[in-house]
């Protein structure tokens, strides 16, 4: 289990991301055409105590949105912001808590043919 496939798996389900990604949300890099997401960990902790790990984990993950427009990126962006911020529930059979947190910024290939807004977000789990 990992926060990648937990927000794959979650974007998955999200009608509103799928309507304009179909499936094609996958861990990094994206192999799929565009629009697509690609979900990358960027940092992976534990809370500790006397005796050990206490079994739940904070990530970090980044989405990465990618279109062929800066338009159509940011949008598909703001799609994914809508429909996880905030989150609480059970994925993967894991209950899960979702915020935004961290970076959130936009680049572009050389040649602009593809265009990315990447924005992080925290995960908690057990």
């Amino acid at each position: 289990m990992s926060a990648v496939n937990i927000m794959v798996k979650l974007l998955l389900s999200k009608t509103t991301v799928t309507a304009v990604t179909s499936t094609r949300i996958e861990p990094y890099p994206l192999r799929s055409a565009r629009p697509g997401i690609a979900v990358s960990l960027v940092s992976e902790v534990d809370g500790y105590k006397m005796d050990g790990s206490i079994g739940y984990p904070r990530s970090r993950v980044s989405v990465h949105c990618i279109a062929e427009s800066a338009t159509a990126a940011d949008g598909l962006a703001e799609i994914v912001k809508t429909a996880i911020q905030d989150h609480q529930g059970t994925v993967l059979t894991k209950g899960v808590t979702i915020f935004k947190s961290g970076s959130d910024y936009s680049d572009f290939t050389d040649d602009m043919a593809t265009f990315r807004r990447v924005s992080d977000y925290e995960i908690r789990w057990r």
